[in-house]
């Protein structure tokens, strides 16, 4: 699955852009909070967005990219990334 179009450009979500472009076939936002939530049962718990990569290895051209846009709408916010990479 190539995720470059998913991420190219993010969606709106309370006001902030983030999280993906447009969502995978198949997917809405709902489909991304499930899919969160089945990490670990929270993105916001520590060794989340580790777990999340470590799953989609192999599977995705940029596992970490889609974890972040993952997370990014599961927690609402891209706070969790650090003041530089907000």
């Amino acid at each position: 699955m190539k995720l470059r179009k998913y991420l190219e450009e993010k969606v709106s979500f309370g006001g902030k852009d983030i999280g993906f472009k447009s969502y995978p076939k198949g997917w809405d936002r709902s489909s991304v909070q499930k899919f969160a939530k089945s990490i670990s049962g929270d993105p916001s718990s520590k060794g989340w967005f580790d777990k999340c990569v470590e799953k989609m290895k192999g599977k995705l051209d940029n596992p970490q990219a889609f974890c972040a846009a993952a997370r990014d709408e599961a927690k609402g916010t891209t706070m969790w990334r650090g003041e530089h990479k907000k």
